[in-house]
């Protein structure tokens, strides 16, 4: 492909005359076969909650989880990124669930503003309860940036059901309950949502905002296509940075047209987060609000946790195309796109947010010949992918630029992943 001028300060790649910014790497994908260990504290007890038509408020029944949060040990000594395993168990499906945070929660009956956590349950396997740590301060909008992972049976997925539970640490009371049917994700495709709740006494209600991922034990794969997927594992930025803003979050995608997109980002306001989010309103959730747009101009955008140390953060988090996705790539002009954003609470990121700058990496058919070939099936390695569009200096007062991996997925089944 021609270089293009605008593309200048972007690594070229096979195609574009750039084989130095790949090489092949030897060390093993990043993928695993397994669904995680559990992340969270298992509770023997059980106890069913159904989900309530509002959030309780001081004149509705308390109801009380069994679970407590998570401890401080447990959250230290849990694998940081435990959860981004691509595909479940053979025989299995998995639901991740990254819990962002949570606004106008409601206080509990007794006491003045909670300090919140989630408990995250299937309808069949209560005793398979997977929680999060408490706020560190007692308030009514708490942020966790934490993801959970339960698992079921396949054959169950019909008609199985997701409870996430907002309770209080202190007093163990329900604050806000969603019964989610599991039938309404579309496999491993990534929903970003505002879960609302409306309260009898706040029509407004509470909002929950999570990331929810539905993962199958087989990857689907096009017709005339010779790969699953394409996995990327971004790594982090390479060079320490001058004046840290701070926790950083990276937002990828693919996208048909690099040179449409870089268009856009210059005409782009500046209040403009790069995920959009779903509002989906219970008890009664659509499924209407969980199909998928047929076409679209950018890929699903998938996201990482906030990363630090604030000078130099490393994300070191895998995403995995495919589908919908997978059938873009490789093709004339299309790109993986990574933005970067400044940590905020999801709440205030849905209109204030805007990306600290952003990485085109070019993906012509030549990077596919690479990644086919016998040296590229380890993965292929880019280093120095210049952030653009951005005021971040490294303290040697260059752009800074980022480290990241590409690895074709010629495996559908969980097994050899």
């Amino acid at each position: 492909m021609p270089a293009d001028p605008e593309l200048s300060s972007s690594p070229e790649l096979p195609g574009d005359s750039a084989d130095k910014h790949l090489s092949s790497s030897s060390s093993s994908s990043p993928s695993s076969s397994s669904v995680p260990a559990p992340r969270r504290l298992l509770s023997r007890s059980s106890l069913h909650l159904s989900s309530p038509g509002c959030s309780p408020d001081l004149t509705s029944a308390v109801q009380q989880v069994p679970e407590s949060p998570a401890g401080e040990e447990e959250e230290e000594a849990r694998p940081a990124e435990a959860g981004r395993r691509h595909v479940a168990r053979t025989g299995k499906e998995a639901v991740t669930v990254t819990l962002h945070g949570a606004s106008n929660l409601p206080a509990p009956r007794e006491g003045p503003a909670p300090r919140p956590y989630v408990v995250v349950k299937t309808s069949r396997d209560e005793q398979q309860a997977q929680v999060t740590r408490a706020s560190s301060e007692p308030t009514h909008s708490p942020t966790w940036e934490e993801e959970v992972t339960v698992e079921i049976d396949a054959e169950d997925a019909s008609w199985e059901a997701l409870t996430l539970t907002v309770a209080d640490q202190g007093t163990r009371e329900a604050l806000a309950t969603y019964r989610l049917p599991v039938r309404h994700l579309q496999p491993f495709h990534h929903y970003h949502c505002r879960l609302a709740l409306p309260r009898e006494q706040d029509p407004a209600g509470t909002s929950l905002y999570v990331t929810i991922v539905r993962k199958g034990s087989v990857l689907p794969r096009r017709d005339g296509m010779d790969y699953a997927g394409l996995e990327v594992l971004l790594q982090g930025v390479t060079a320490p940075l001058a004046s840290p803003p701070g926790a950083l979050v990276a937002v990828a995608s693919i996208i048909a047209s690099a040179r449409a997109y870089r268009d856009s980002m210059a005409k782009r306001p500046a209040a403009c987060p790069g995920v959009a989010l779903t509002t989906v309103t219970f008890p009664e959730p659509s499924a209407a609000d969980f199909s998928l747009p047929r076409t679209a101009r950018r890929g699903c955008p998938q996201m990482t946790a906030p990363a630090g140390p604030p000078e130099k953060p490393t994300w070191n988090t895998s995403f995995l195309f495919q589908g919908r996705d997978g059938a873009t790539l490789f093709s004339e002009d299309a790109a993986l796109a990574i933005e970067y954003y400044p940590h905020k609470a999801m709440s205030a990121a849905e209109s204030t947010l805007g990306p600290l700058g952003y990485s085109v990496l070019p993906l012509p058919a030549g990077v596919y010949r690479r990644l086919a070939a016998d040296g590229g099936r380890s993965g292929l390695r880019v280093d120095g992918l210049p952030v653009q569009g951005t005021e971040l200096r490294t303290v040697a007062g260059a752009a800074p630029t980022v480290r990241l991996c590409l690895q074709l997925l010629r495996s559908e089944k969980s097994e050899n992943l």
